[in-house]
């Protein structure tokens, strides 16, 4: 696996899991569990307050 796969499945994983195994099962799968992520994410509340 190239350096630059790698970067991109540490920074954006969709894409990373796309350029690995395309358009399958395993893609959907990532890019729901990353909008999850990103949805838990901005409900959760701000520590700093």
């Amino acid at each position: 696996m190239s350096f630059i796969r790698v970067l991109i499945a540490i920074l954006l994983p969709p894409p990373g899991v796309f350029l690995q195994v395309g358009i399958s099962k395993s893609f959907w799968i990532n890019i729901l569990f990353t909008l999850s992520g990103q949805l838990r994410r901005n409900q959760s509340p701000d520590p700093k307050r």
